[in-house]
């Protein structure tokens, strides 16, 4: 799918999309199911994270490559509604407002949603520990050199790929 969407005329382009040994015609249904087919199969093969999911980098895409998954995204919306919710809320602020708009607590809630389960529970009770509660604890440069540690690793990586995925609608 992406090698159709690597020219940005693509977008004002009607499309009618059919998968191949299949009799059907596209009144939106089939259109439906191929973007929700490409998403599922870019999150299993393109992304990381658990419940909020971020684009991994890939050495196989370059800038024309990220371009074609930024317009498949807007032609899927566009056309059916498609839109790949499980993205990280803060992936797609950062490439509507920019990286500056980004907040650490918006930061540090994509991060924690982005790890497992195991390691989320471990984050929580380190930051939440009975010994944690003291407002001095909350106050101290422990507490929040692991905040900010959380929160550049996730702005880094939506920083490489804002960098490398232009959205042409």
């Amino acid at each position: 799918m992406e090698a159709h969407f690597k020219t940005p005329e693509i977008i004002r382009t009607p499309l009618k999309i059919n998968f191949k040994n299949e009799a059907g015609t596209d009144a939106q249904g089939v259109s439906r199911d191929a973007y929700t087919s490409f998403w599922k199969m870019f999150f299993e093969s393109s992304a990381d994270g658990e419940d909020a999911r971020v684009p991994a980098i890939n050495p196989h895409y370059g800038l024309e490559e990220w371009q074609a998954i930024g317009r498949i995204l807007v032609k899927g919306f566009l056309d059916v509604k498609v839109f790949p919710i499980q993205l990280a809320p803060v992936f797609f602020e950062a490439l509507m407002f920019g990286e500056e708009a980004l907040s650490p607590d918006d930061l540090f809630d994509s991060f924690m949603l982005y790890l497992s389960e195991s390691d989320r529970k471990v984050i929580s009770s380190a930051l939440h520990d009975k010994s944690c509660q003291k407002k001095t604890w909350r106050r101290s440069k422990t507490y929040l050199i692991v905040k900010a540690a959380i929160a550049f690793h996730l702005k880094i990586k939506c920083s490489i790929l804002s960098n490398n995925l232009h959205i042409n609608a």
